[in-house]
């Protein structure tokens, strides 16, 4: 791959490496043209891949076009098929496969069927952690560029005058940049798989902060209304990356608002000492199939805009490693409501 390949520093990462390599699901990663620029282990033994040719998605199939062909025209973000592979020795294999597009170009997957599927298939957890093991990979170098706007901003701060009302917007970027810096450690630190130390969170603060990152986070044209019950609401877990969580939630329902409109975020406490959160639009809304997809590591409903189709799946799992559950009710042209619960501390 060239220096100038977008996939270029993410494939040669120890991280991406030492994870996408150890994979039982066959991983090949396409550049934008559909030219083929690297794949783990488990594809090369089922697939012919080798050395020293250029290689187009269309040469991997028994038949020159298939579901795959709309993903690479951009009529579809993604397709779940089955399919003949075109095998080591020539063969076909038949294989479940999913293709779908990504900022930098394409990713397959493929399993093997009938004789060549693995001993086992790593399950939607399995995949979930793998995302978080090899952002590992990157997190060191979002550092060094977190500490230069950290910088940036201290010198613009110091430059001000203590009564401009500038001042407030830098202190909430250097705000933002603290809370970036130490996401990306937890980052690091799922990576190495480290335990994550839990502390209290008072999740009526947790909210207020949200609410005051919201104003900056969504499109113009969208508004964002709070309504936390009062009282004090406390849980364990990690602040940092459970507050991104909820930034997520909170952006995809700005994003659903193309025309704009308002995003609704109440808190409130529920049965069984749990706390209720709701992110609620009357945007653009989705059909059950999508609703039931939108945790799939890698499905977006909006690549044009560069989604990546991770941000709800570590959502969730952010969710779940905080003891609670998080659920999405769509109605098309009626809005999107996501549902998270968590367990209260006695």
């Amino acid at each position: 791959m060239s220096k100038a390949d977008p996939w270029s520093g993410f494939l040669t990462s120890e991280g991406a490496q030492s994870v996408l390599g150890g994979l039982l699901e066959g991983i090949a990663v396409f550049d934008p043209r559909g030219l083929l620029v690297w794949t783990n282990s488990a594809f090369r033994r089922l697939a012919r891949v080798g050395e020293g040719r250029t290689i187009h998605v269309a040469d991997l199939w028994e038949r020159p076009a298939g579901p795959w062909l709309e993903v690479l025209e951009g009529t579809k973000p993604g397709a779940v098929f089955d399919s003949l592979l075109l095998g080591k020795e020539g063969a076909p294999v038949p294989v479940q496969a999913s293709f779908q597009a990504v900022p930098q170009g394409y990713v397959l997957g493929v399993l093997g069927t009938e004789g060549h599927r693995p001993e086992r298939s790593p399950s939607q957890s399995q995949k979930l952690a793998v995302l978080g093991q090899l952002s590992g990979g990157i997190a060191h170098d979002l550092n060094n560029m977190l500490g230069i706007l950290v910088g940036m901003a201290d010198l613009i701060k110091s430059t001000l005058p203590t009564q401009d009302p500038l001042q407030e917007s830098v202190d909430l970027i250097l705000q933002t940049l603290t809370r970036a810096s130490s996401l990306s450690e937890k980052m690091l630190d799922f990576a190495r798989q480290t335990p994550q130390a839990k502390a209290a969170i008072d999740l009526t603060a947790l909210l207020r902060e949200l609410q005051s990152l919201t104003r900056t986070a969504l499109p113009p044209g969208v508004d964002a209304s709070f309504d936390v019950a009062p009282g004090t609401w406390m849980i364990e877990g990690d602040e940092n990356v459970l507050l991104s969580a909820l930034l997520n939630l909170v952006i995809n329902a700005g994003e659903a608002l193309p025309e704009g409109g308002t995003v609704r975020v109440s808190g409130q406490g529920a049965p069984e000492r749990r706390f209720k959160i709701v992110v609620e639009d009357n945007g653009t809304g989705m059909d059950p199939e999508t609703v039931s997809r939108v945790f799939e590591p890698f499905y977006s409903t909006k690549l044009e805009q560069k989604g990546t189709g991770l941000g709800l799946s570590l959502a969730k799992k952010t969710i779940q490693d905080h003891g609670g559950s998080i659920s999405v009710d769509s109605t098309p042209g009626r809005g999107t409501r996501v549902s998270v619960s968590l367990p209260l501390v006695l």
